[in-house]
């Protein structure tokens, strides 16, 4: 934060072994970063849907009473936008 600077020696370590100990001495511990998670998905109102690491449900058709996923589930053809196009055009 204040611009020092920090020498670390790195002779005969593995890569997790360096990454630990920057993590250690310019990162933040465990705890606190969990309870940062904690209150982050606290803040998180349920409603609302995306990645799992920030959002409770990864996406809208794990709610009860919504349309499931088209990946899953072919959806019914009225709610095709082809078939809305094709029907548009007969008519």
């Amino acid at each position: 934060d204040n611009g020092e600077q920090v020498l670390v020696d790195v002779e005969d370590k593995t890569n997790k072994e360096i990454t630990e100990h920057i993590r250690k001495i310019l990162g933040k511990s465990k705890e606190t970063l969990e309870k940062e998670e904690k209150e982050r998905k606290k803040l998180s109102p349920p409603a609302t849907f995306g990645p799992k690491k920030y959002h409770l449900r990864e996406c809208m058709c794990e709610i009860e009473g919504q349309v499931p996923c088209p990946a899953v589930v072919p959806l019914p053809k009225e709610m095709r936008g082809k078939y809305k196009a094709a029907f548009k055009k007969e008519a």
